[in-house]
């Protein structure tokens, strides 16, 4: 577990460095040593590292090596894998025969958007501290579900946009994650809900949203049953649909939505970005909803990622935003309050439960 607390660290170091450096080049190359440190880590590991690693990811890489283009898109295509984590994995193929390579590039651009979508939304908290949220949060979740945690990357930039309403730029980053994975289709959920948060409806939008969202949830399975029978879903989610597996419904109620949910709506000064809080309020009681779903059934949980990843945004915010400033010794303590509090979830979930078989780390063999 010691090698991901410190690459974790320096990372965010680095990146704090960078923003106190005036000298332009400098920036530049301490940002790119810092996101370089995490993907070289995801390059570096084991084939035992994910799950999804040997599910479909090394070998989708060799189909990749071996295939023509038109027959290998055609079987990613066909199979439903999406279609530009297909091109990622044929690009790096072009150049390399080892999927420690394609596993390098893969997190380098996961975790690349992720910055960018931290930098554009600058005003709302702390980048540096935007990315070790992201690092405690999902970095060994991008270990596991390699398509979906670049869809959620997408999804990330795509809330830059959601915000300023511009459509056009959305749909771009909505149609790269929709195509890395079909279920970041719920980003356009996400759009509605900001421009209807934020219109003339304002408190009334809100209860019907989240009544709304109840209302799908109670009838979540025969939805997804439905659209199964009608093939707009693939069949290969029947295999969701049946599966018995649960769990991890209470660790995120517990320990990853209401902790932040409660801190974002009494500690937080309420005119602060008023449109953006009650946005990320509704997305978190969303995210919330679908967490009690994994009572029984437990990929449900993967819709409500990307509603969480704008806790890469909501944590910074709550920590620049707290109604009061707890100091030791005259120095705030909010963010490392926050910290110690995302170290007990990644210890938890990743090192207790060895959720996506990521803890221990292992170094390629």
């Amino acid at each position: 577990m010691l090698i991901y607390l410190i690459v974790f660290f320096v990372s965010y170091k680095l990146l704090c460095v960078s923003q106190e450096n005036q000298n332009v080049r400098s920036q530049k190359a301490l940002v790119v040593m810092a996101l370089l440190l995490p993907a070289i880590l995801a390059g570096l590991r084991d084939y035992s590292i994910g799950t999804d690693v040997q599910v479909y990811g090394n070998s989708w890489f060799y189909y990749a090596r071996w295939n023509k283009a038109t027959t290998y898109f055609r079987m990613a295509t066909s199979s439903d894998i999406g279609i530009v984590y297909a091109f990622v994995n044929y690009f790096t193929s072009l150049f390399t025969g080892s999927p420690h390579w394609f596993y390098f590039v893969l997190n380098m651009l996961t975790v690349s958007l992720i910055y960018k979508a931290a930098k554009d939304n600058a005003d709302l908290g702390d980048v540096p501290f935007a990315m070790l949220t992201y690092y405690f949060l999902f970095y060994n979740q991008t270990l596991n579900m390699l398509r979906q945690s670049l869809a959620i990357a997408f999804v990330a930039c795509a809330f830059t946009f959601i915000r300023k309403q511009k459509m056009w730029p959305f749909m771009v980053y909505a149609m790269l994650a929709v195509l890395s994975h079909m279920t970041a289709v719920v980003v356009f959920v996400m759009y509605m809900i900001y421009k209807v948060v934020n219109g003339k409806f304002g408190n009334l939008a809100k209860i019907g949203i989240l009544s709304g969202a109840a209302a799908v949830i109670v009838g979540f399975f025969p939805l997804m049953k439905i659209l199964l029978q009608r093939g707009i879903l693939p069949m290969r989610y029947m295999t969701y649909i049946n599966n018995v597996s649960r769990g991890g419904g209470y660790v995120r109620l517990f320990l990853l939505c209401m902790p932040y949910l409660l801190l974002l709506l009494f500690f937080v000064k309420k005119d602060s970005y008023k449109k953006e809080r009650n946005v990320l309020i509704c997305y978190l009681i969303i995210s919330t909803l679908i967490s009690s779903l994994a009572f029984r059934m437990i990929y449900t949980v993967r819709i409500g990622y990307y509603f969480d990843v704008c806790l890469i945004f909501i944590i910074p915010f709550i920590a620049g935003n707290f109604r009061i400033n707890v100091k030791v010794g005259g120095r705030a303590i909010n963010k490392a309050l926050l910290t110690t509090l995302m170290l007990g979830y990644w210890v938890f979930v990743y090192g207790i439960r060895q959720s996506g078989q990521t803890v221990p780390y292992l170094f390629m063999r």
